[in-house]
């Protein structure tokens, strides 16, 4: 009978043809594109990435770190691991395993032993912009007003972590150069093994250093000390009871200004 055929014809395209193209379609979209790769979050809140085979991950919303990894499976299906704007790749896996036991201060120092802007090119531009909740920046520069931000560490609190972020990602623009600048807070300066400071410009600023002793009237009138006075008594204001010694940071403020 030619019933039975007919009715399997229609049966596969009115109702698994559509079920069978539908799945197809989530396949692509659950597990399409590049999926050789593993990643890590390091402290700093940074995605490292390396080509490998692996998977397994929950998206979370509105986080570089899912933008990162969703870039990544694009590698090889239109975008080139140079051109990433999310993801730091490194070589080898084991690269990431190193960086996952490494302390923060030794993040900081190795990936910038000289103190400079890493946060002027991508990827670090992004992070930058997402770590300051700021995507207006565009380099560095635009920074600036963040470097003074109060950050309570490790849990990256009273600021959400934005004062650290800045001078880490941002070093030289945020004065962790110059160790007589106007900037004192370097919470975030590459400072931990020394690197930094025994850098040529660090050098240079502090051999280039005057030690005299000033009246209260010179100090007043001195650029750094007055800022050094605004910082220490921005934090003794600070609203959070997090911080603490505000009380004793006010005290040493209005001493030094009268002093």
């Amino acid at each position: 009978s030619i019933f039975i055929p007919a009715l399997t014809l229609f049966v596969y395209y009115s109702m698994l043809d559509p079920f069978v193209t539908t799945l197809t379609g989530v396949k692509t979209a659950m597990c399409g594109g590049n999926q050789n790769f593993v990643w890590s979050m390091d402290k700093r809140r940074i995605t490292h990435l390396a080509p490998t085979f692996g998977g397994g991950w929950e998206i979370e919303e509105d986080s570089i770190k899912t933008d990162a990894i969703v870039e990544g499976e694009t590698i090889g299906y239109g975008l080139a691991i140079n051109n990433t704007r999310f993801g730091v790749w490194v070589s080898d896996v084991t690269v990431l395993s190193d960086l996952e036991i490494a302390t923060m201060n030794d993040l900081i120092e190795n990936e910038n032993p000289s103190c400079e802007d890493l946060g002027n090119r991508e990827p670090l531009l992004n992070y930058l912009r997402y770590l300051l909740g700021n995507e207006s920046i565009q380099s560095c520069a635009d920074a600036a007003p963040y470097c003074g931000s109060f950050t309570k560490m490790p849990e990256f609190a009273v600021d959400g972590g934005i004062g650290w972020s800045a001078r880490m990602l941002c070093s030289e623009t945020c004065g962790c150069r110059n160790p007589g600048g106007e900037l004192i807070n370097v919470q975030g300066c590459p400072y931990s093994d020394g690197q930094c400071k025994m850098s040529a410009v660090y050098q240079e600023y502090k051999g280039g250093g005057v030690c005299l002793e000033k009246n209260a009237s010179t100090l007043r009138s001195f650029a750094p000390w007055k800022e050094w006075i605004n910082s220490i008594r921005s934090y003794g204001t600070e609203t959070s009871k997090l911080l603490g010694g505000k009380q004793e940071a006010l005290i040493l403020a209005q001493a030094m200004e009268d002093n």
